[in-house]
């Protein structure tokens, strides 16, 4: 049987942009900001993790973000969150376990970008990476974690909002690697996979 949210995000694709626009109409709460992530071990159900629980982990904090659009133009964001790997843990299969994850597939009931695909995790969610403060530099940079974000707002501008909730952010490797299509909006469910996957394509940097 297939997850409800695979059924439901299959289903959205299949909509018309017209469709989905009345959809959006009548049923607000549908696309409303996430304050819990299902989390799934190889297609199975483990735990749901809310928000509160997110904001009580050690490693919750501000953190900064540098990024690269598909167009490509350079944006900058500060957020507030935990980091992946310690929200991860609290599912008692993968506490001491992240080492066996072989493939990442982060959920959104909101478009553009409903799954985002990692066949990378270790090096790519759960490794720390670079932020640039000034991407025309490419020799200033600390590091950064991969965080699930309950407060976001771009980094010069504004005041940290739960709009995007919950936020996936996470550093890059070169100021030109077009790491923000991946920064995914509202994600509602991630499933994590351990073992021989066969994954291909998801996220291009190493």
């Amino acid at each position: 049987m297939f997850k409800r949210s695979y059924a439901f995000h299959c289903a959205r694709n299949l909509l018309s942009p017209a469709t989905i626009a009345v959809v959006a109409l009548l049923s607000p709460s549908a696309f409303a900001t996430t304050s819990a992530v299902d989390v799934y071990l190889n297609s199975v159900y483990q735990s749901t993790i809310s928000t509160t629980t997110i904001q009580g982990l050690s490693t919750y904090g501000t953190y900064n973000y540098s990024g690269v659009t598909n167009a490509p133009a350079n944006q900058y964001y500060t957020a507030e969150g935990a980091t992946l790997g310690e929200i991860l843990e609290q599912v008692s299969a993968l506490t001491g376990n992240l080492s066996s994850i072989t493939m990442v597939v982060v959920h959104s009931p909101v478009g553009p970008n409903f799954t985002r695909t990692f066949c990378s995790p270790q090096s790519q969610l759960f490794t720390d990476r670079n932020y640039y403060p000034d991407l025309s530099n490419s020799a200033v940079y600390s590091e950064v974690p991969a965080i699930l974000a309950a407060l976001s707002k771009p980094r010069d501008s504004g005041t940290l909002s739960s709009t995007d909730a919950l936020r996936l952010f996470f550093g890059h490797l070169s100021t030109t690697e077009r790491n923000i299509p991946y920064f995914t909006k509202e994600v509602d469910e991630i499933d994590v996979y351990t073992g021989e996957t066969g994954c291909s394509g998801g996220y291009g940097y190493l």
